[in-house]
């Protein structure tokens, strides 16, 4: 099985088109993104107050008529 993994994109859409050129290239099986995978919307002085801000307004929320895992 080939892995390709990678991180702290922060949204760059060259590096997510450069890593689907080398998954296909490499013919990875299974390509994992660990995370910092978005960068800060505009508005907002960091990627944490963002999502700050997407908590605060509870869209983090459990859905109603869902069960906790």
């Amino acid at each position: 099985m080939r892995l390709l993994a990678s991180a702290d994109l922060h949204g760059d859409h060259e590096i997510y088109k450069w890593l689907v050129g080398v998954a296909t290239e490499k013919g990875a099986d299974v390509v994992v993104l660990a995370g910092d995978l978005l960068g800060a919307p505009s508005g907002f002085d960091s990627i944490e107050e963002s999502q700050r801000g997407v908590v605060d307004i509870g869209v983090m929320d459990q859905p109603s008529g869902s069960r906790a895992p």
